[in-house]
């Protein structure tokens, strides 16, 4: 049992851990606290639980009670997307990170409530992405004797960039006929790729990955949930279904330069990048139109 908000929750004996890994700007925050929603699921968003268990020398098993706790907790009060003072950049990040913060009321209106909690996890993509390439060997023994599953919100390379890019509070520096612009830019891509190489790892390493794309969101919200439900072999619960379809926020596509795509697709890496990307089903019509157009 744990004790959360003056309610008891029952973890599963065998529950699973759902190791959030990939990259930042994937729509991963939007998709954990869908998840968080589900009457058998657990996710906090970004305690750091696995670096902190590296870190600090503790057990998954051991402190999951604070993950469990950090979600609810999210569940009822929303999630605090950014702790900085300058107001404007935080009505600016707000803004590009909007949709799901108040998910406890959406999860009250649809009648949901939770059961038997079934998986736990933490939302941190880029977070778990880098500790595991920072801490590879001390990362897998911490899991070694945990239920774990991966899981993975994806995207394609030319939106993440974008995305990324948008976030940089110095409008000065999101022009993308910048020098300094595209530099930063470059950064971007090599973060993002690094991150998610880290995760490509990961997944090699389990037999199940969950794998799941921003764009079939987009495109079909209801069938996302579907998708999670039978992957995860939980039962269906047409309400989360709709929870789901119902707080999606439908966002248009970024256009990128060509000189933006060019940063992209010349990072060393890329093209043995994209080609481990395109294995999972995610296909970039902006970088296939640009290589065409101009092949290397």
């Amino acid at each position: 049992m744990v004790l959360v908000a003056d309610v008891e929750l029952t973890l599963s004996n065998d529950f699973t851990y759902l190791l959030f890994i990939g990259a930042g700007r994937t729509g991963s925050s939007a998709v954990g606290q869908m998840l968080n929603a589900h009457p058998n699921i657990c996710v906090s968003n970004e305690t750091r639980h696995v670096r902190k268990c590296i870190e600090n020398d503790l057990e998954i098993c051991d402190t999951i009670d604070i993950v469990i706790q950090a979600a609810i907790n999210d569940l009822c009060t929303g999630v605090e997307k950014y702790s900085i003072s300058d107001s404007q950049s935080l009505s600016r990040r707000k803004k590009i990170q909007r949709g799901g913060v108040d998910m406890g009321s959406h999860f009250e209106s649809a009648g949901l409530k939770k059961e038997l909690i079934q998986y736990v996890g933490d939302k941190k993509q880029g977070g778990n992405s880098r500790v595991f390439f920072e801490h590879p060997y001390i990362f897998m023994e911490k899991f070694a004797n945990v239920r774990w599953r991966p899981i993975s919100i994806v995207r394609r390379p030319s939106q993440i960039m974008l995305s990324s890019f948008n976030c940089i509070p110095d409008a000065k520096l999101r022009d993308p006929h910048d020098t300094k612009s595209l530099k930063l830019l470059d950064e971007i891509c090599k973060k993002f790729m690094s991150e998610m190489v880290a995760s490509f790892a990961i997944c090699e390493l389990s037999n199940n990955p969950l794998i799941l794309c921003y764009e079939d969101l987009m495109n079909d919200s209801y069938g996302f949930a579907r998708n999670i439900e039978e992957s995860l072999k939980l039962k269906h619960n047409d309400k989360w279904c709709n929870l789901v379809s119902n707080t999606t926020t439908k966002f248009e596509d970024r256009i990128p330069t060509n000189k933006q795509l060019n940063v992209l697709v010349s990072n060393p890496g890329f093209e043995s990048f994209y080609q481990r990307l395109k294995k999972y089903g995610i296909v970039d019509e902006y970088v296939e139109k640009y290589i065409k157009e101009f092949p290397r």
